[in-house]
């Protein structure tokens, strides 16, 4: 052990990009600094002794924003990999970002950049303010540090989860939904407009339909009473686990086609 104490680390960070939707839009929470170098940041802290990213990543969010979002599971995982809402929190690994003099504060600092996707009504009393993120991953306002770099790569990431499998961070925290509803999560995520024909047969394909309760045969399907525009009844669906990946491998290479206005 001796031998390994003569090399001197660097200081570790951890950032966080929060992911939610406002509205119908994906935002991203940002705070402002107010301590040199001032300007607006994610939330983060570097790492102390002795502990765990996931700690780190914990700690940062309550002591930065404001939120208790309970254990954080760090692991590292696949693109398809799933949340739920059962589970501790997924952080989910952006990367490592290690530019020389990415921090002024420090000669040699890196950060374990990560993302977090939660529904804005878990994110209540954050410290901050939540801004929408373009379609081309930038937002309105430049970030200290390499923080742009980090919300562009989180959500490159995000949106690639959401080309493939039906809300897979579950923003949609009811356990029976509607294809609309779904389309709806889907679109605001990518920040453009799918076609629908394609976005149902793909997602149907991941989806299970709800089987109405009262029906003595087990085959009636369970429907959503239509609002006040009128209309038909619409069909209830639950998702299905993924654990063991997109089932067709064709169906992974695929991007959601766009609708044409």
């Amino acid at each position: 052990m001796a031998d390994f104490d003569k090399y001197r680390g660097p200081n570790l960070a951890v950032d966080i990009a929060v992911l939610t939707l406002v509205g119908d839009a994906l935002a991203v929470l940002i705070q402002n600094r107010t301590k040199n170098p001032r300007g607006k940041v994610l939330p983060g802290r570097f790492l102390r002794e002795r502990e765990t990213v996931g700690d780190g990543l914990r700690a940062a969010l309550w002591e930065k924003a404001g939120l208790e979002v309970g254990p954080i599971d760090a692991g590292l995982d696949s693109v398809l990999a799933e949340s739920d809402s059962a589970n501790p929190t997924k952080a989910h690994l952006v990367g490592v970002f290690d530019k020389p003099g990415r921090d002024p504060r420090s000669t040699w600092s890196m950060s374990l950049a990560h993302y977090v996707v939660l529904p804005l009504d878990r994110l209540g009393g954050a410290k901050g303010e939540f801004v929408s993120v373009r379609p081309d991953g930038s937002i309105e306002h430049e970030l200290l540090f390499d923080h742009d770099a980090i919300v562009r790569e989180a959500t490159r990431n995000l949106r690639a989860q959401y080309e493939l499998t039906p809300d897979p961070e579950n923003l949609l925290t009811n356990r029976e939904i509607t294809l609309p509803d779904l389309q709806a999560v889907h679109q605001a995520v990518l920040g453009e407009r799918v076609r629908v024909d394609t976005f149902r047969r793909r997602m149907e394909a991941l989806l299970d339909e709800v089987i109405d309760p009262d029906d003595p045969t087990g085959r009636r399907k369970k429907t959503r009473p239509s609002g006040a525009s009128g209309g038909p009844p619409t069909r209830l669906w639950a998702k299905r686990s993924l654990s063991g990946g997109v089932p067709d491998e064709a169906h992974r290479l695929l991007r959601l086609p766009r609708a044409v206005d």
